[in-house]
């Protein structure tokens, strides 16, 4: 965009009126020949943020929880709550580490940190992790040896200490990260918070922080429209915000295939779990039937599912520096305090499925 250059602007079931307007342009970092690191709270979160942005570069992914939980998706595959809950954990901690090689990582370069979904607001607030020996059977899926047989200091500062180890290792100079004001699931908010105590022990500031949103504060339609409408901005009311720029990254075609696979390869995004081996016709086909009536109500209209939300043709970030972190605690100690709950301010009133 130049002086004298015009723009145009289409509308579509909608329009302004003619008014002066303001045309904002930034100068963001390239992505390519530069090393990225995704942190991901949960095993799906780098694919459905940022597989376009990590895909055949020089990436790295760290998942901080293995997502482990029970809502009875497979209650018909293990007798008890708890074996439900090792399975789920079990499988997406794998999901984690071998998933990403679709988009060119490598899984030596895919590590999994294993703890339990869930835990960390529970660890910043100065409560230890009792089953450490959990943490530990998640960590086994790193192919990277010195992750695999990381010891497991099941508290916050041993959270940290592992992104440290994290950093030192991959020495990124963008790191994708989730929003820690427009992101309402407490994991994806205490993951970039552990994350900026990471920072803060090696004392780096000179590198790039690319914030997305997987669970907008506004709730769970976000990003709106169908499968091929672009994601636009997050839905925000407060012009305090610290966001240095806006980056939308384009993905081709053959891109968005692939992470169209990728987020199918994941097993919790899918419409169904496995069926159990060795049933009759009859009895595979009620299974059917009754799986089919379950998704149906738990998402009627197909607003959650993340093979809507996420194989967009872009992918969106509020850009920071590492170096915007004390602000962005500052604005989020303000607007919304990290060991308590919604102050009311406008804006905060999320909901949904937060802890997927």
């Amino acid at each position: 965009a130049r002086p004298g250059a015009q723009v145009a602007i289409d509308g579509y079931h909608l329009r302004w009126r003619a008014q002066p307007a303001e045309l904002v342009t930034f100068r963001n970092p390239t992505l390519d020949e530069r090393t990225i690191l995704v942190v991901a709270p949960h095993p799906d979160d780098a694919e459905i943020a940022a597989f376009g942005t990590y895909a055949g570069r020089d990436a790295w992914i760290v998942t901080v929880t293995a997502g482990n939980y029970d809502d009875g998706r497979y209650a018909y595959l293990a007798p008890t709550s708890e074996a439900r809950d090792e399975l789920r954990g079990r499988v997406r901690a794998w999901d984690s580490v071998v998933i990403p090689a679709w988009g060119g990582v490598p899984p030596a370069r895919s590590i999994q940190l294993g703890f339990l979904n869930g835990s960390l607001r529970g660890l910043h607030g100065g409560r230890a992790e009792p089953e450490a020996s959990r943490v530990a059977a998640h960590r086994r899926f790193n192919a990277a040896p010195e992750f695999a047989d990381r010891p497991v200091d099941p508290t916050w500062d041993g959270l940290v200490d592992d992104l440290v180890a994290v950093l030192e290792t991959a020495r990124p100079e963008i790191i994708v990260t989730a929003h820690p004001a427009l992101d309402i699931s407490e994991d994806h908010r205490f993951a970039t918070w552990a994350l900026f105590d990471a920072l803060d022990r090696v004392g780096a500031d000179d590198g790039w922080l690319l914030l997305y949103t997987n669970h907008l504060v506004f709730g769970e339609h976000y990003p709106f429209g169908p499968a091929d409408a672009h994601i636009t901005l997050p839905v925000w009311l407060d012009p305090e915000l610290p966001v240095r720029s806006v980056l939308s990254h384009p993905l081709d075609e053959r891109t968005r295939l692939d992470k169209l696979f990728a987020l199918e390869a994941k097993h919790d995004l899918r419409a169904a779990p496995p069926p159990i081996l060795g049933r009759g016709p009859v009895r595979r086909g009620l299974d059917r039937c009754a799986a089919a009536i379950r998704e149906v109500l738990r998402d009627p209209a197909s607003t959650y599912d993340y093979l809507r939300r996420a194989p967009r043709p872009n992918e969106v970030f509020l850009v920071s520096t590492w170096a915007d972190r004390d602000a962005l605690r500052a604005y989020v100690e303000h607007a919304w305090p990290i060991e308590g709950e919604p102050t009311g301010r406008e804006g905060y009133v999320g909901g949904g499925d937060t802890d997927r």
